[in-house]
């Protein structure tokens, strides 16, 4: 037992003397303009008939579909969704009051025409639906990529300048990289703006807004380990 404990400690001291390296960060943090915008609609009607609220939205919809589909917007992606038929009661005089069905939908536009979008709130408001929102811009993934691996040539490269001008100051010359260790931070797309009805007061019967895709922060930074020689 005092052997075997002897010997690791003689295999151990030489591998300690000669590991020296030096641990730096690389960061990389860039504005990028997206190239991708999004904006949602919800049709919703309260009627005493179920099926009465129900041809109401799906008649706003169908409208709304078309009407966008028509513009063209390059990329452009349509996606239905939060469909729902709900009994409403509200509690009114200490009594339970029976209002109707409560139908609704949502129409998420999506297109890579960001200063267009603005010609497709028009289209929600002139149809009469009453909640425009969401709008916001973001990184298609192609560009997100692209944008990635640029940041990423970023970091590295500040990396080995920081490690150079460590062991340039410190006498030393850097030599194989060990470790590399990535930390991605990428922002998260924000919205521009969100507009219900009464905002959108009037705009019906004025110029489509014209919405500026804005710029978004994307980040990320490595942990790099060199070797010193």
């Amino acid at each position: 037992m005092k052997f075997f404990i002897t010997s690791l400690c003689l295999i151990s001291l030489p591998a300690l003397a000669s590991s020296s390296f030096v641990s730096v960060t690389g960061k990389c943090q860039i504005k990028v303009v997206p190239d991708q915008a999004s904006l949602s609609f919800t049709a919703e009607a309260l009627e005493k008939d179920q099926k009465k609220s129900v041809s109401k939205i799906t008649t706003q919809m169908n409208e709304l579909t078309e009407q966008v589909k028509a513009l063209k917007l390059k990329g452009m992606v349509l996606e239905t969704s939060n469909y729902s038929v709900q009994q409403q009661r509200d509690w009114e005089n200490n009594k339970m009051i029976d209002k109707g069905y409560r139908a609704s939908v949502t129409l998420t536009i999506s297109s890579n025409e960001i200063t267009r979008m603005g010609e497709a709130m028009s289209l929600g408001s002139k149809i009469g639906i009453t909640n425009i929102s969401n709008m916001r811009t973001f990184l298609s993934l192609e560009k997100e990529q692209a944008e990635y691996l640029k940041c990423l040539d970023i970091a590295a490269d500040d990396a080995r300048s920081k490690a150079d001008q460590l062991a340039k100051k410190l006498k030393a010359k850097v030599g194989d990289v060990l470790e590399i260790h990535e930390h991605q931070q990428v922002a998260s797309p924000t919205p521009v703006y969100e507009r219900t009805m009464m905002a959108m007061k009037g705009a019906a019967d004025s110029a489509p807004v014209q919405i500026e895709a804005g710029q978004q922060i994307f980040s990320t930074q490595i942990e790099v380990k060199f070797s010193l020689k």
